[in-house]
């Protein structure tokens, strides 16, 4: 039993040093990658500019590893515990989508955020760090997943009791054969992809689990196109 604690605290310290030695380089990085492409696509050959987006798309990739080990670690010690506090959610939602732009922009995507307007006067109420972590997963799913040119919707309802948030994509939807293990960790929304690490909907779940929340795939018509992923949290009083 003991040598079983001194191998889970080694594997701990081991990926949160792993994660900090990533996360960092690959800050540098992204910021020489968003300065280039603030230039747009007619400064550079089709080539340079499917290179450039393809390396912007990849460093982004490594970043989300990195933060989703450490906090990966950081849950497995029991040293991530819910902040309640009020905020807007449609604020949060608008700046997670912005930041975002460079990948989405790339793949000439339209975001379309709807919901309860934000001068409604209700206010949210739970841990936001989470709530906008849970959300970045589903876009950026939802991102990577989506044809050039096409159209993303996020959608929310808030609630006296709840807000409950949906990103509906327009890609190839999700396989049967995956539907059912979506949310096991090593599970990908797609099957054969090499550039993703499996991880964002096993943490997802870990984050909705410690808010009281659910966390799914809704049902869509036979012929409408891509995925609805959404998520629900209590409104605490």
């Amino acid at each position: 039993a003991k040598r079983e604690v001194q191998v889970g605290e080694m594997k701990s310290l081991f990926v949160s040093f792993a994660a900090h030695q990533l996360k960092t380089p690959s800050s540098v990085v992204k910021g020489f990658l968003e300065l280039m492409l603030r230039q747009g696509e007619s400064a550079y050959s089709k080539d340079q500019w499917h290179f450039l987006t393809s390396a912007f798309e990849s460093n982004e990739n490594l970043i989300v590893v990195s933060k989703t080990l450490l906090n990966m670690a950081r849950l497995e010690g029991g040293l991530i515990e819910p902040d309640i506090r009020s905020f807007d959610p449609h604020a949060t939602l608008q700046a997670k989508i912005g930041s975002y732009a460079p990948v989405y922009e790339a793949k000439k995507l339209r975001i379309t955020l709807a919901g309860v307007d934000s001068d409604s006067g209700l206010s949210l109420n739970t841990d936001e760090s989470f709530f906008t972590e849970v959300f970045g997963i589903l876009l950026g799913n939802a991102i990577k997943h989506s044809p050039n040119e096409s159209e993303i919707l996020v959608t929310y309802t808030l609630l006296k009791d709840k807000c409950e948030v949906h990103v509906i994509d327009q890609g190839a939807g999700i396989a049967p054969a995956i539907r059912e293990k979506l949310f096991n960790k090593g599970q990908d929304t797609s099957e054969g992809d090499e550039n993703s690490h499996g991880l964002g909907l096993f943490m997802a779940k870990k984050y909705i689990a410690l808010l009281g929340g659910t966390i799914g795939l809704a049902e869509r018509d036979a012929e409408a196109p891509g995925s609805d992923f959404y998520f629900s949290v209590p409104n605490v009083d």
